[in-house]
């Protein structure tokens, strides 16, 4: 796992290597273990390395034997042994042991389609020096970030936007962004927070040259309607759980300590049952607790370990929230509002002072219908058969005026009652594709007055075209869709190599190797949610590795207490970078805090997303 930067320029002249030494510098918590650079007439490639796999001869950036092609990788390869493997039946010469070397000689094998053989996670640029053109790719979910400038004049990329920050580009605000993060807690691909710079959509490659720049998708889901039409569900289950077991087993090559992230919900779990049996050595796991109790799910943990013995370490969450916000919120480069980066990040510093691979469940939700708001869309198609004038007037009404009780949402009936019935809105309004947080309207009333002229409309149709690709499937088939696409790689995936990277810490997903994500999308819906039981088949399979309550427990998100920390340790801050902060609408801010702190609403994930971007903003120097 490494970080990588780099800059081309197609009229010519020596890359400076002190320009891409500051880039890289950028990035090393990404690569503490080496570093390097290449630099040439065109081009110049810069490497930061976290040492996983063949730790003495890894060394990147990467020639092949006569040096015309140059590589910088970011990832990991799962089946390389077996590329390997098949290379050297060819006649290739290999002088490491790393998968990075197995993708330069499938490159020269096979072009851009060397693609189609990689199965893992991955992010890299590759310099042919005979033809002049450097060729990029991103992995088919979007694990590994690259973020890139274009103008015709040069090509910048990078792992993150801190290292293109540190070049000389003059960037500007892009107001849609904006208004995306506010609506989304989160900017959708290929949109940054900057105009000028752009990140490439998972499953895409591009290549520039002195003639050509395009970027073009290499791979999506494949819509097989019927592909399961007359198996029976035993044979299904199977098939599931062999997928589920080899996904597993081959995310555990390493030469260096690795082990699982266990929160005691079904994805993760499962998880770790798959390494305990793919394994004679001993499974780590690790897990935080949270003080408050309702989002604390540490006691599951604890009983998956006992079960399936592995050797656990659970950490409670003791942190300064004022200090350890603005960190990670000018981390990210652009504004991000998920807050479970919080979390996130203290359970990846704590597992990597025991080891520097950890597997996780992430992909479980997207891929197996996990999340709350698909009954709720189920539950909604119903609940829109009312009257319009009972539901508003009636219903609505009375579930405005309940007080909100604290503590998780799952576990607070005023608070789901409220989530549902705006949800419920979106449905009938048509623009039920992704959850908000702040309406279009609210948005623009927040923003009028911004920088900018926030008030752009920044209009759905990027996710509207998404939606309506899988448009031979149900309606909750096409929001998994939807999530696959956007919200798992541009929020979850975003937050995980963030936060893990941070830390020098390698996350692997095996829910989102690509044969697994294939076969479990074209699954019929039933196999998923079965009337209102979520991940109806995962949960069968669970039931043979797991303690029962543990297979059977519903949903629970990996959140922060923020209900509680705005009435309490964010409230000078807040105060002081929001409430007086001309950024915003003041009247709509202090509306927000008001119902806020009277227990009229939870308007927390708001105050969050204006916390962060007032962070960012002053960072960056907005006005």
């Amino acid at each position: 796992m490494c970080g990588i930067c780099g800059l081309y320029r197609p009229s010519g002249g020596t890359v400076l290597l002190p320009v891409l030494r500051e880039m890289a510098g950028t990035l090393s918590h990404r690569g503490p273990d080496d570093e390097g650079y290449y630099g040439a007439e065109y081009i110049g490639f810069g490497h930061r390395r976290l040492n996983i796999i063949d730790l003495e001869t890894g060394h990147q950036p990467l020639r092949n034997e006569d040096g015309r092609l140059v590589i910088v990788f970011n990832g990991e390869i799962y089946n390389f042994p077996e590329l390997r493997k098949r290379l050297l039946d060819r006649g290739h010469r290999f002088t490491t042991k790393t998968d990075t070397e197995v993708i330069l000689h499938l490159y020269e094998e096979e072009g851009e389609r060397c693609l189609d053989s990689l199965r893992g996670m991955f992010a890299f640029a590759l310099w042919d020096g005979e033809k002049k053109e450097l060729f990029f790719a991103r992995d088919r979910l979007g694990k590994k970030p690259f973020y890139y400038f274009w103008d015709g004049g040069q090509f910048i990329f990078a792992s993150e936007l801190k290292a293109i920050l540190k070049t000389d580009l003059s960037l500007h605000l892009d107001p849609d962004a904006v208004i995306d993060f506010f609506k989304y807690q989160f900017i959708p691909s290929p949109r940054t927070i900057y105009r000028e710079v752009r990140k490439l959509p998972p499953g895409h490659f591009g290549k520039v040259g002195p003639n050509a720049f395009f970027i073009r998708r290499y791979w999506d889901i494949p819509l097989e309607e019927g592909r399961f039409e007359g198996r029976t569900e035993a044979s299904i289950e199977e098939e599931l759980e062999a997928l589920l077991a080899e996904a597993t087993k081959i995310r555990l090559i390493s030469d260096v300590p690795l082990g699982a992230f266990l929160s005691g919900g079904l994805d993760s779990s499962l998880i770790a049952a798959f390494m305990k049996k793919s394994t004679n050595s001993e499974v780590k796991t690790f897990s935080i607790g949270f003080k408050e109790k309702s989002y604390d799910e540490s006691p599951f943990a604890e009983k998956v370990s006992r079960s399936l013995q592995t050797v656990h370490k659970k950490y409670v969450v003791e942190y300064e929230i004022q200090e350890i916000l603005t960190n990670l919120v000018r981390h990210f480069d652009e504004p991000f509002g998920d807050s479970s980066a919080i979390p996130t990040s203290y359970l990846s510093k704590c597992t990597r002072e025991n080891v520097t691979v950890a597997l996780s469940g992430d992909g479980g939700d997207e891929l197996f219908g996990g999340y709350m708001r698909y009954i709720a869309h189920k539950l909604g198609k119903t609940y829109l058969r009312l009257p319009r004038l009972v539901r508003r007037a009636v219903i609505e009404t009375a579930v405005r005026a309940l007080p909100v009780s604290p503590g998780y949402y799952g576990r607070s009936f005023s608070k789901k009652m409220k989530l549902f019935t705006a949800a419920s809105r979106r449905i009938e309004d048509g623009r039920h594709y992704l959850p908000q947080v702040f309406s279009d309207d609210e948005a623009k009333d927040l923003l009028g007055d911004g920088p900018g002229n926030l008030r752009r409309h920044a209009y759905d149709d990027l996710l509207w075209t998404e939606f309506k690709k899988a448009d031979g499937f149900d309606d909750l088939t096409r929001l998994m869709w939807l999530d696959l696409h956007y919200y798992l790689p541009d929020d979850i995936l975003v937050k995980v190599d963030r936060m893990s990277m941070l830390h020098s810490l390698e996350v692997r997903a095996p829910y989102l190797d690509q044969r697994l994500v294939e076969y479990v999308f074209n699954l019929p819906l039933d196999y998923k949610i079965r009337n209102f039981t979520s991940k109806y088949i995962l949960k069968k399979i669970g039931r043979k590795y797991l303690p029962p309550e543990v297979a059977a427990r519903k949903k629970q998100g990996f959140m922060a207490p923020l209900d509680a920390w705005f009435k309490s340790e964010l409230r000078p801050l807040f105060g002081e970078r929001v409430l007086a902060n001309d950024l915003f609408n003041k009247r709509a801010v202090e509306k927000i805090d008001r119902d806020h702190l009277s227990g009229r609403e939870d308007n927390s994930t708001k105050m969050w997303l204006l916390l962060a971007f007032a962070i960012f903003a002053d960072a960056r120097r907005l006005s």
